[in-house]
């Protein structure tokens, strides 16, 4: 005996179900934030969908460009470049319950882009429409150590006062990049 509904057959009792089984979430996660920039580092946080879990790629130069495929499992790693990666150059940095990462591994100067996700773990069922915003890591300084150790910014004009042109010395400046990238 044969009985069917619109996504199940009865075939002598035995239930064959059609479909992916995937429902997912329909709150995406909220309100993008970001603290404690570095050059290398920077914490992100939201607050999450109705998913029973979250999930967070990023990208360096520009929007996050490719989404997950439900039924489909990623590996997350904080430390950017790491994780599954989507497409080209986009990131999983996060996947679990919580409501913020620590990404790790990025370079100096760089706006990174995000896109936080929620879904259903029973089926990897994502919901597709993401939170998303950036933030630019801090760009490296330059130290001058004459007469005092003193931080400057890139582009920065350090003045020395009076200047008596009746001697003559010579001054060395060292400068060291306290950074992790190349001055140009």
């Amino acid at each position: 005996k044969i009985e069917t509904t619109a996504k199940r057959a009865f075939i002598d009792g035995v239930q064959i179900e059609c479909g992916s089984g995937c429902t997912a979430p329909t709150t995406a996660p909220t309100n993008f934030a970001t603290a404690n920039i570095t050059k290398n580092t920077m914490d992100v946080s939201w607050t999450n969908g109705n998913g029973d879990m979250t999930w967070v790629v990023a990208r360096a130069g520009s929007a996050v460009n490719a989404n997950p495929v439900s039924g489909t499992s990623y590996t997350a790693n904080a430390a950017f470049g790491s994780g599954s990666q989507l497409g080209t150059g986009n990131y999983v940095v996060y996947n679990g319950t919580g409501s913020t990462v620590t990404t790790t591994n990025l370079t100096a100067g760089t706006t990174y882009h995000y896109a936080i996700y929620t879904y259903n773990s029973a089926h990897n069922c994502y919901n597709l429409t993401k939170l998303t915003g950036n933030a630019t890591t801090l760009s490296p300084k330059i130290q001058l150590q004459y007469p005092l150790n003193t931080d400057v910014a890139c582009g920065f004009t350090l003045g020395f006062g009076d200047v008596n042109t009746n001697t003559s010395a010579d001054l060395t400046f060292y400068i060291k990049n306290t950074g992790n990238t190349d001055l140009n």
